[in-house]
This record gives structure tokens, C-alpha cells and sequence, in this order.
């Protein structure tokens, strides 16, 4: 008879501290989330969303249009995406404070337990 080797585990962070810690910044309730189709809770890295914020000094961006972008595009290729849903790549372009675009190459994660977060590769 084999024996059952289950891992212990070390050490956890829930959502609830990393929202309370300001690592994830929660989009869920905003009408861009809404209107680009996320049923489930979304949120942002913290690292993505300073990008964010860095880019409404540039003229002509907003906050309800940049995070249109976010997460049309996200919603987007969660749909057309016939890998594991759980993580799929995306990108989505945004100018920076320079007025420079920059293309955003993310990850949209999924749990069944805390829904969505976007964030790029290297938050994971």
C-alpha cells in the first residue's frame, strides 16, 4: 500500500490582506469592469495599477478610459482563449506620462474561490 504524500503548507496571503495591504487594488465595482462583462470579483496588481495612475498625466487619458482598455481586452481574450482558463495572456496598449505607447503584455488569472486578477507576468 502506497502512502499519500501531502505537502505542507508553509505559508499563505489571503485576498482580503493583500487588498488590506494595498498589493491588489479591487476594479470589481467599477462600470468599466461591469460594462466589459466580469461577473466575478476583479482585481489589480498593485505594480499594474501604479502603470495606470502613471499614464493620466498624459493629455487625453482618464482613468474610466484607460480601465475600459484593461478590461475590454481582458475580457476579450478570456473569451477567445482556448488554453486553461486560469491564466491567459493578453496585451493591451497604453501611453505612458510621455505620451509614449507602450504595449502591456498581462496576464488575466482566474480562481474559482477569488475570481479575476490582472497583473503582469512577473507579479505572479
Amino acid at each position: 500500500m502506497s502512502e499519500e504524500i501531502k505537502p505542507e503548507v508553509i505559508s499563505t496571503y489571503p485576498k482580503a490582506q493583500a487588498l488590506e495591504d494595498g498589493i491588489l487594488v479591487d476594479i470589481s465595482d467599477t462600470a468599466e469592469a461591469k460594462e466589459a462583462g466580469f461577473k466575478a470579483p476583479v482585481v489589480v496588481t498593485r505594480h499594474l495599477w501604479n502603470t495606470i495612475e502613471e499614464g493620466l498625466t498624459a493629455a487625453g487619458q482618464d482613468l474610466k478610459g484607460r480601465l475600459w482598455d484593461l478590461c475590454c481586452m481582458a475580457t476579450n481574450a478570456f473569451r477567445a482563449y482556448t488554453g486553461d482558463k486560469h491564466l491567459v495572456p493578453f496585451e493591451v496598449i497604453m501611453v505612458d506620462a510621455k505620451q509614449k505607447p507602450q504595449t502591456l503584455k498581462l496576464w488575466l488569472t482566474f480562481s474559482e474561490v477569488d475570481g479575476f486578477c490582472v497583473m503582469y507576468p512577473e507579479d505572479y
